[in-house]
Parts: C-alpha cells; sequence; structure tokens
C-alpha cells in the first residue's frame, strides 16, 4: 500500500504496529489463561481512561457530596442498569443528585434576573420551562448513554460473532474464542469480552460457558446476537462434522436476524423525519414570516432575543433530541475498519503538511474570524441602509460562521476517508483472495506454492502484493510461512494494517500447522463468511438509503431554500411596515382641514396604526439574516449527524464530519442564493406597489 510519509516515519509506525500485535493466538492452554489479568488490566486501564474524560461523571461525583438525592427504588434499579452497561463511574444518587442542583441552580438565577428586572415575565417562564426540562434531560442521561452504548457495540456485534466462528472453527475453545475475538474487537464491545476473561480468571464465574450465559442477558434485546452466541456455545457439545454446520448456521442466524431488525427499523425512521421537517422547516417559516408583525404587536413583551433563543437554541435542540433518540434505538450495523494503525494516519483533529502533523483549528480559525469581523463592519458601517445593502452585507458573516466549522469537518476527514477506503478495499479483495488460496490448496498443493499462485492469480487486485513480499520472504530470506507473514521487520502483514486481514491470517496460520485440508476448508469457509459480511452490509444500506437521502436533503437543499425564502419574506414585511410607518409620520405632521381631525390627532405619529411600536424598533434585516443563517448551519451538522449515524452508526466521527462539512456549505450557498433571487425578484416589485399605493 502505497504511502506519503517518508520512509523513516513508515517504520516508526510499521514498528508501532508489531508492538501492537505482535502476540499470536495459539492454542488455548495454561499461558493463554495467565494471559486473561493482562486483558482486564488493560480493561481496567481504558475504563480510567474514559473517566478521566468525563466531565459528566466528576459533577455527579461533586453533586452528591453536596447534595444527595436518592430516586425511587424502581427508578434506581434502572439507572443502575444503565451504569453498568455503560461502565459509568457514578451512583443512581449521583445522576440524580446533578439534575436536580442543575434545575435549582437554573431557577434561583430566574428568580433573580425577575427580581433585577432584567428578564421579562415571559422570558423568566421559559428559563423555568428550561430548568425542567434540564433535570428530566440530566436524570435519564445515564439511560441515554446506555443505548448510545448499545447501539455503538451493536455495530461490532456481527463481527464478533465472526470472530468466534472463525476461531472455533479452528480450535473448538470457547475461552479461546472470546480471548481472539477480544483482542481483536474495538471498543466498546471489547470492553465486554475482556471483562468475560476477567470473571472467569478471578472465580466470578466457573466457567466461560457461565459467564457468557449471564453475559447474553445483558443483550436480551438483541435476539439474533444471543441466538446466535447461543449456537456456537452449544456447538462445543457437538461432533466435528455438526459443530462446523452449527457454526454455520450461527452466522446465518446473524445475518438474517440483522435484515429484520434494520427493516423494522427503516419503516420507523418516517415518523423522526416528519417532526424534523415539521419542527426544522414549516414551524421557522410560520415564525419568522410573522415575527416582524408580532413585535410591533407586542413590543413590550415580544423582544428580538426571542428570535435568537427560538431558532438558535430551542430548535437546534429539539432537533437534536430527536435526532438523537432516533439513533439510540439504532439496532445494528457494521463498524469501519479502524485507521489508525495505517502509517499513514494523523490524530483527530489534525493534519499532514511537509511530513509534520499539524492542528486544524488555527487554520479554521484564520480563515473564519477574518470574514466575521468584516461582516461586522459592514454591518454598522451600513446600519440603516437600505435593505438590499443591510441583507448582502450581513451575508459576509454567515459566510464567516460557515466556512470555519466546514472548513475543520473536510480538512479532518478528507485523508482519514481516503486512507479508510484503501483499508476497505483491502479487506474487500481480501476475501477473494483467501478463497483462491483454499481452492489451491484443496487441490493438494504445498502451502507456500498456494500462496505463490494465488499472488500471480489476483495480481490486478492491490491484496495481491501482501502475498509476493510473503513468497518474497520465502525465497529470498529462507523465512516460514508465519515468520513470512509476521516477522517483526519485513513480516508482510504489517504493510496492511487492517485487523480483519491480520487476525484472520493468525487463524489461517494456526490452522495450516494442522494439515494443508484443514487450512484449505478453513481459508474457503473464512471467505464465504466475508463475502456475506459484505452482502449484508450492502443490504442494510440500500435499506435504509432513501432515509439517509431524504435527511440529506433536507440539510443541503430544502431546509437552507426554505430559510433563504423566509428571510426575504421577512425583509418584505419590514419594507413594507418601513413604507407604511413612514407615510403616516409625515401624515401625522400635517394639519387637518377646518372642523376635521388632522392625522396626526390618531396617534399615528411615528408608529403603526393603533398604537403599535415604532417601526425603528423592530429587529434590523441584517440581524435576522444572521440568525437564520446560523440556524441554517446548525441544522446542517445536525442532520449530517442524523444521517451518518442512521447509515454509519453514532460513533464513526470521519464519515459525521465528511458529511457535515459538505452540508454545511452547499446548504450555506442554497440558502445565500434563495434569498436574495426571492429578494430581487419580489422585493423591487412590492417596494414599486408601495410607492404607488401611498403616492
Amino acid at each position: 500500500m502505497p504511502s506519503s510519509n517518508s520512509p523513516n516515519k513508515r517504520e516508526d509506525e510499521i514498528e508501532r504496529i508489531i508492538r501492537e500485535e505482535e502476540k499470536e493466538v495459539s492454542l488455548p492452554g495454561n499461558r493463554e489463561k495467565r494471559s486473561f489479568s493482562r486483558e482486564y488490566q488493560r480493561f481496567k486501564e481504558e475504563e480510567q481512561k474514559e473517566e478521566e474524560k468525563s466531565i459528566y461523571e466528576k459533577l455527579c461525583n461533586i453533586s452528591k457530596g453536596i447534595l444527595e438525592v436518592e430516586p425511587s427504588e424502581d427508578k434506581k434499579k434502572e439507572l443502575q442498569r444503565s451504569i453498568d452497561f455503560a461502565y459509568m463511574q457514578i451512583t443512581p444518587e449521583g445522576a440524580y443528585s446533578f439534575a436536580i442542583l442543575s434545575g435549582i441552580g437554573i431557577f434561583i438565577t430566574t428568580l433573580f434576573l425577575l427580581i433585577l428586572g432584567i428578564a421579562s415575565l415571559v422570558f423568566g417562564l421559559m428559563l423555568f420551562l428550561l430548568g425542567g426540562v434540564t433535570i428530566y434531560l440530566l436524570s435519564e442521561y445515564p439511560n441515554s448513554q446506555a443505548r448510545l452504548f448499545r447501539v455503538k457495540a451493536a455495530d461490532q456485534i456481527m463481527l464478533a460473532v465472526i470472530y468466534m466462528v472463525i476461531y472455533m472453527r479452528s480450535s473448538p475453545n470457547l475461552e479461546g474464542a472470546v480471548k481472539f475475538t477480544a483482542e481483536h474487537l474495538g471498543e466498546p464491545l471489547s470492553l465486554d469480552f475482556k471483562k468475560m476473561l476477567w470473571d472467569v480468571e478471578t472465580r466470578n464465574y466457573s466457567s466461560m460457558q457461565a459467564a457468557l450465559s449471564e453475559y447474553l442477558e445483558k443483550w436480551k434485546d438483541n435476539k439474533p446476537f444471543v441466538e446466535s452466541m447461543e449456537i456456537i456455545q452449544n456447538s462445543m457439545k457437538q461432533s466435528d462434522e455438526k459443530r462446523k454446520a452449527m457454526l454455520d448456521e450461527a452466522v446465518n442466524t446473524m445475518m438474517s436476524g440483522s435484515r429484520e431488525m434494520l427493516k423494522r427499523y427503516s419503516n420507523k425512521l418516517e415518523l423522526p423525519i416528519l417532526v424534523i421537517h415539521a419542527l426544522g422547516i414549516m414551524l421557522p417559516i410560520m415564525v419568522l414570516v410573522m415575527f416582524p408583525i408580532v413585535m410591533l404587536m407586542l413590543e413590550e413583551a415580544v423582544r428580538p432575543a426571542f428570535l435568537i433563543i427560538g431558532y438558535n437554541v430551542v430548535l437546534p435542540l429539539i432537533i437534536y433530541l430527536a435526532g438523537k433518540r432516533t439513533l439510540e434505538y439504532r439496532p445494528m450495523g457494521f463498524s469501519d475498519p479502524d485507521v489508525t494503525k495505517h502509517p499513514d494516519h494523523v490524530p483527530p483533529g489534525m493534519i499532514n503538511l511537509g511530513g509534520k502533523n499539524i492542528k486544524i483549528w488555527p487554520i479554521s480559525v484564520a480563515i473564519s474570524l477574518p470574514l466575521i469581523a468584516l461582516g461586522l463592519y459592514l454591518v454598522n458601517f451600513h446600519a440603516g441602509t437600505d435593505i438590499d445593502t443591510q441583507m448582502l452585507t450581513s451575508l459576509v458573516i454567515t459566510i464567516g460562521l460557515a466556512v470555519g466549522p466546514a472548513s475543520f469537518f473536510l480538512l479532518d476527514s478528507k485523508a482519514k476517508l481516503k486512507i479508510r477506503k484503501e483499508v476497505k478495499d483491502i479487506e474487500s479483495e481480501f476475501s477473494e483472495s483467501l478463497f483462491s488460496l483454499g481452492n489451491m490448496l484443496e487441490l493438494g498443493k504445498p502451502i507456500e506454492r498456494a500462496v505463490e499462485e494465488t499472488a500471480e492469480k489476483n495480481r490486478d487486485l492491490d491484496i495481491s502484493e501482501m502475498f509476493e513480499i510473503v513468497v518474497e520472504n520465502m525465497k529470498s530470506a529462507g523465512m516460514n510461512l508465519r515468520k513470512a507473514f509476521f516477522d517483526k521487520k519485513y513480516g508482510a502483514v504489517w504493510h496492511y494494517p487492517s485487523d480483519l486481514v491480520i487476525s484472520i491470517m493468525k487463524i489461517v496460520l494456526d490452522a495450516a500447522e494442522k494439515g494443508s485440508d484443514i487450512v484449505a476448508r478453513s481459508s474457503i469457509s473464512i471467505s464465504k463468511y466475508l463475502d456475506q459480511l459484505d452482502e449484508i452490509e450492502e443490504d442494510l444500506k440500500n435499506m435504509l438509503s432513501s432515509e439517509t437521502t431524504s435527511m440529506q436533503f433536507l440539510g443541503t437543499f430544502l431546509g437552507p431554500f426554505v430559510a433563504g425564502v423566509s428571510v426575504a419574506m421577512a425583509a418584505m414585511m419590514i419594507s413594507i411596515f418601513e413604507g407604511i410607518g413612514g407615510s403616516l409620520e409625515a401624515l401625522g405632521g400635517m394639519g387637518g382641514t377646518p372642523g376635521v381631525g388632522g392625522v396626526g390627532d390618531m396617534g399615528l405619529d411615528g408608529s403603526m396604526i393603533g398604537g403599535w411600536g415604532a417601526v425603528e424598533d423592530m429587529i434590523p434585516i441584517s440581524w435576522i439574516q444572521v440568525v437564520v443563517g446560523f440556524y441554517v448551519i446548525q441544522t446542517s451538522y445536525l442532520l449530517a449527524m442524523l444521517s451518518s449515524g442512521v447509515e454509519n452508526g453514532p460513533g464513526d466521527t470521519i464519515a459525521r464530519r465528511r458529511s457535515a462539512g459538505m452540508m454545511i456549505l452547499v446548504g450555506v450557498v442554497v440558502y445565500a442564493l434563495s434569498m436574495i433571487v426571492v429578494w430581487q425578484v419580489f422585493g423591487a416589485q412590492i417596494e414599486g406597489i408601495l410607492v404607488d399605493v401611498l403616492e
């Protein structure tokens, strides 16, 4: 696989990969059991890292010391199950205490604001409502985290079954299969398997069968996974042929069950999309068009701050909660390959320039801040001018707000997506090469010769280079097959940093020690499993494609387009009020004819009919545009998060950032164009009509 980094850096990265993966899988025995404590040590270290990162957990523990609140017995049990499931380092009392204290803090702050006259009564009521919502959301946070943990782990469930089956076909030992799966699965599901190893080691359970049976209670809602694991567990009691048939049945059970669960989930996505469409598009249209009128009619009660809070806090929060709730019930999916072991990989939030890793956020800030500063200057300089100028100058602020996060997301994801594609292509080709290897071995050829012919037969595939390196190692360096693949310095697998490829080659080489016939059957069976995995992944993405496409359409076109039209319509309303208000003010200065009251006697001087608020007190169209423009950026990101989460899982940061960057950029362009075009087409006509009427 080609690398853009320097040779020295690539060698350093390969050395790091080797240190992480150099442990070889062998038949279960005492040595393997002694390593269980090492597995749990890593499990505890990972738990500790998570604990250090979680501000929520620290706040819960602090709140419990300040004011301990005891939930009801049923609620306490529910929270404790969620806390244990997600490996959170808190107690139900701590979670409830933090929720109550947060709500009390909001209530007290609101009272002070009302007493001091800083907040109006309406605003105070909104803050009280926010306090109640905060208490509910924080008290339910452990349950929400447990559901998200379940979703992230569910993306790895299918791979876990495959790993268990692959190992059990070669070595029918349940403890060895669990250990193998724990080593090669990513987080968070690997934590569960490591904990099972430790529970058996410390005699919390008498056997791995007992530990696994208890563990499956945790996943009882995922029927296909439970049934597949039970079939794997029961296969140990069968003869060799019957055992392998049952292992195949376990894979088929998992695959068919996954299809059914995703089908039901895709059917349920229609309601969340409808809610987002209503709350994120239709409601903002009505609010924005009516807002200038409402401000004039209810000058004292409705302030411009309500527009900001409504558009940039309340509506995005509703969309976020609706999307988050939708993702929390995603039954399962597929985890994308781990690219952190690739020699060209850079940490999140960084890019490689000139062989050095640099942070992206300063670049994004350097692009965004000058545009925002320029926009603020132009808005202030042109304050009070015509509506066209106000909208266009304020649009510079919106563009600045958009290019910052969009550039960060796109720069961070571009190189990582390229690496991921390379790894996925290799894994896809690996299945074909493995099948070719198995066929060669079934013909009775020695495994060394079979590897060489596999490389020749699949020369058009990138994966063939791995087998060519193996052949070269055996011929030139005289290495045996295992060293040709896994030698610390020259091993072929280190050039293809895929956990799937590395783990399966370990199993294949273990099987090779038992004879060519066994490794031939193992290779063919494994290749079929991998093909099934690819097929169902494609099927599941096709099931969800219509829903994810709808979300992307909402975020990139329909939502921004409607927002732009809404701003243009609000501008037209303001233009009408300004025209009428100016004319009434002029009339108010005219004296009436004898015996007839003048217009000024009607109380119209500088204000709208019936004593409405003064036109000049309305929020300027420039700031309406900025508020709505920022709302477009927020909703584009939230819909990108939702569509990417549905398709790829909520833990796929790379895909989410790529989708968010593109949707923000395209959405802001659509928003700006729709606003300008609608205003130019209809705004001038309205102004002309006003002139004719008022004259």
